[in-house]
This record gives structure tokens, C-alpha cells and sequence, in this order.
């Protein structure tokens, strides 16, 4: 049996891989990644028993009188909860379930069964050795459980028969809109759409890293003309094939273009980046410059972007139930190129840091102590304070205009939502003093409004 056959009998057909999900869940604090210590003092997440192999492994080796004071051990540190007879346990290493709907393949004119796969590519069912896309991405993943997931997802659409599976046609669609066409887009991607999906399972970070190749694969980079050295000055985060938001501060009369796609800045090889030039800025009305109030922008792109696995549009807090969402306490993810600490250099490779969400009261408070509160509004509903009170890790210059995102779960499956974008600080990284960020659900109308007058 040849490489590519064994890995798809490894990755399909192995007996007892494919895990049931239930079908509801309350999920607590789960929708943002509540995280654990496991038995052996690693960092985990709390997940249902059924997403993590290893613990289930590791119990049955044992005798049942051990393996169940595992069990009771590992619940513990998740509050002891169960879901729908599923214990809640700790876990390094969980499953990721990508989203799988009911088979949805069709056939037609030509006789092919057309799909949308589980990443909601539109493709056709075929046996997996005549799916060119998906065999180079296995060769590279052989032993990547989460595309062993994807693939069995796939398969399931296509009906669960030998090794068919969704294979992608190459264009990334979505729900009535072709995002990849000239049509000028009007309106917001939803989940359902897509969006806010990356290729990375995240993790929690503690003390900050560089990023994986496509794990925020909505970070733009804002280009300015002439410049002495990097072009680049801000961040920015794409939200639709044509749109950009970012801080109103980041907008000036040198600001040409966006790019998208990258990565390493010193390399063209990790990542196909995509440069355009930006049709019109537009800083919000009610900006004031001084307090930092209303810092909030949308750039409209000369044309719309090719989505692709490293160029998405992340989704925004458009529901009712996520614009009225308190997220204090929540450690939402910040990325960007931006400084190292507040007297270094420039990253050249794309990093992300873990935060926390603090009341807004204790930035006034630190900011009124440091006398640069100028006016009484300056902390109220319209931004956030985020940041790590130990001081050392924080956004810095060349990270203004990025994001400060969110993971929220839809049938399973992780979306990240823009919940604020970075405004200003003082200094990077001092200890007792987070940093402040542009609260994207306060300015959603906004936003929306703005998007539909796209001309």
C-alpha cells in the first residue's frame, strides 16, 4: 500500500475515531476557552471527555478504582460538569470539531455531487486519492488530528462512503456572496458564512509568542508612502473582501495601501501576501484626538481581496446577544508587528499575546493617578482596558489599529470575533496600567452603516 493510501486508511477508516458531539450544550464560560491545569500540570482546556483521546487512553491503561480517581481529579478543575452525560475534564491536547452538517451534496448537470465542505468551500464529492488540494495537504499534516477531523467531517458530507470527501474547488464562498467576485460587499459575514476561522487551534499563550503561518489570517498591515524604512505604521483587521477597521489615529494624508496575507516581513515564502490600495478612509465623526475617544476607522479597498486560507475576513459582534456581551474578566488574543517593549525595534514576524479584559473604572483610575485623563468620558462604554498587570507584555507603537479578538462557539466550532481595536497606552507594557481599546460593540451601527454605503 502506497504513503497516500495508508494515510487515508489511517486517517478515515480507523475504527472507534469518529466521536459523537451532543447535539446542545450550555456552554458556560466554554465559548471563551476556559482554561485548566491538567492531572500532569500542563495547561489545558476544558472540553467534553470524548474530545480528548489522551485522558481516555491514559484511564483505560490504568485499573477502573485509578482511572476513575483520574477522572474525578481531571473533572475537578472543570467545576465538576458534566454535559449530557459527557463529563467536563481538563485537557492538553482536545479534538476540534470542525462544523458538520448534514450531508449537503447534490448533484449537477454534469453528474458530479456538489459539496460545501466543513470549512465551507464549495467543491465535489470524489474519492480522496483523485483530490489533488487534499492529498498535498495530508502529505503535510499526517499527523495533524485536527485535519483527521476535517477529512472525516468531509467524508460524512459526502455521505460517509468509502474515502469520498468534499474536495474544494479552490474559491472560498459564502452565503449568497461571492466574495471573490467584483460585487461590492454591503454587509457583514456571519459564522454561518464563515468567517473569524482560522487553520490554528488556539492555545492559551502565556507571556506571548510569534504567531503560526494562518493563525490570524484577518491581520492587515496599513502601508504609508514615502517612507524612510517600513512602510508599515499600523495594524488593521479585514472584515469583508473590501473593508479594513482600524483607529481613526492611523489615518493620514502617506497611508496608500493594505496589505494582507503576511506573516514575515522578510521573507516571501511563508505566506502569499497581497498589496492594495485603499479607495477612501474614513475616521469616525465624533474622534477627538486628545482623549483618544471614538478612535475607530474603516478603509474601502481599491477592489475586493481573494479570500484564502491566509486571508479571511474575521467576524464582528453583530447579534444582540454579542453586542450586550460583558467581557470583563475574559482574556481575549491581540496580535500584530508592532514594538517589542516600548524602547525596541519593530517585530518582522507576526506575534500574539493573551490579556485580560479589566472594568473600565481601574483604567480611570490608574490613568487619573498618572494625570492623562483628559475628560470625563474618556472610559466610558465606548472602549475597553485590557492588559497584563504585571507589566511586560502589552500592544505597543506599530501594533494602533489591530485587534483585539475573541473566540465564540457556533455548532462547535471556534469563530473569532473583532472586539476592539487597539488605541492607546501609556508607555507598553508598565505594570498596573492596561492599555485602551476601541469597544467594536458600541460602534456596530456605525460600522454596519458605513459598510452599506460602500459606493
Amino acid at each position: 500500500m502506497n504513503f497516500v493510501m495508508k494515510q487515508i486508511v489511517v486517517f478515515i477508516l480507523i475504527s472507534g475515531v469518529i466521536i459523537s458531539v451532543p447535539a446542545q450544550r450550555n456552554f458556560r464560560q466554554q465559548d471563551n476557552f476556559e482554561y485548566c491545569t491538567t492531572v500532569d500540570d500542563e495547561d489545558g482546556e476544558c472540553v467534553a471527555l470524548s474530545r480528548c483521546p489522551e485522558l481516555s487512553m491514559t484511564m483505560k491503561k490504568m485499573n477502573p478504582r485509578m482511572g476513575q480517581r483520574m477522572l474525578q481529579r481531571s473533572k475537578r478543575t472543570c467545576d465538576n460538569y458534566d454535559m449530557d452525560n459527557d463529563p467536563e475534564i481538563c485537557c492538553e491536547n482536545p479534538l476540534e470539531f470542525p462544523t458538520t452538517p448534514k450531508p449537503t451534496a447534490i448533484e449537477d448537470r454534469a453528474g458530479f455531487n456538489v459539496c460545501r465542505g466543513p470549512d465551507q468551500r464549495q467543491g465535489s464529492c470524489v474519492e480522496l486519492r483523485n483530490c489533488k488540494s487534499l492529498l498535498d495537504e495530508l502529505q503535510l499534516k499526517h499527523g495533524d488530528p485536527a485535519f483527521a477531523n476535517y477529512l472525516r467531517a468531509s467524508n460524512k458530507i459526502c455521505g460517509g462512503q468509502n474515502t469520498m470527501v468534499c474536495c474544494p474547488s479552490g474559491v472560498l464562498t459564502t452565503s449568497n456572496r461571492d466574495t471573490n467576485s467584483d460585487a461590492i460587499p454591503r454587509s457583514l459575514p456571519t459564522v454561518e458564512d464563515g468567517c473569524g476561522r482560522n487553520s490554528i487551534t488556539p492555545t492559551k499563550i502565556v507571556g506571548g509568542q510569534e504567531s503560526k503561518v494562518g493563525a490570524w489570517p484577518w491581520m492587515a498591515l496599513l502601508g504609508y508612502e514615502p517612507s524612510s524604512s517600513s512602510p508599515f505604521k499600523c495594524g488593521g483587521s479585514l472584515v469583508t473582501a473590501r473593508h479594513v477597521i482600524t483607529a481613526s489615529h492611523c489615518i493620514n494624508n502617506a497611508l496608500k495601501f493594505v496589505r494582507l496575507g503576511e506573516h514575515d516581513l522578510t521573507t516571501d515564502t511563508e505566506a502569499q501576501h497581497v498589496d492594495i490600495n485603499i479607495q477612501r478612509a474614513v475616521k469616525h465623526p465624533n474622534y477627538v484626538k486628545r482623549s483618544g475617544h471614538s478612535d475607530i476607522a474603516i478603509l474601502y479597498l481599491e477592489r475586493n481581496v481573494a479570500f484564502t486560507k491566509s486571508i479571511l475576513p474575521i467576524c464582528l459582534p453583530t447579534s444582540p446577544a454579542l453586542r450586550q456581551k460583558d467581557y470583563v474578566r475574559y482574556n481575549p488574543f491581540v496580535a500584530g508587528w508592532g514594538k517589542n517593549h516600548e524602547n525596541g525595534t519593530a517585530r518582522n514576524v507576526l506575534y500574539e499575546l493573551q490579556i485580560m479584559v479589566y472594568t473600565n473604572d481601574l483604567c480611570r483610575q490608574e490613568y487619573q493617578k498618572r494625570n492623562i485623563l483628559f475628560s470625563q468620558n474618556q472610559f466610558d462604554s465606548a472602549v475597553l482596558c485590557a492588559g497584563v498587570l504585571t507589566g511586560g507584555k502589552d500592544s505597543c507603537q506599530g501594533d494602533s489599529g489591530g485587534p483585539l479578538m475573541i473566540p465564540e462557539i457556533y455548532k462547535n466550532v471556534a469563530h473569532f470575533h473583532l472586539l476592539g481595536v487597539i488605541a492607546y497606552g501609556n508607555g507598553c507594557g508598565r505594570p498596573e496600567i492596561p492599555a485602551v481599546y476601541t469597544s467594536v460593540q458600541y460602534f456596530m451601527d456605525w460600522i454596519i452603516e458605513r459598510i452599506q454605503d460602500t459606493q
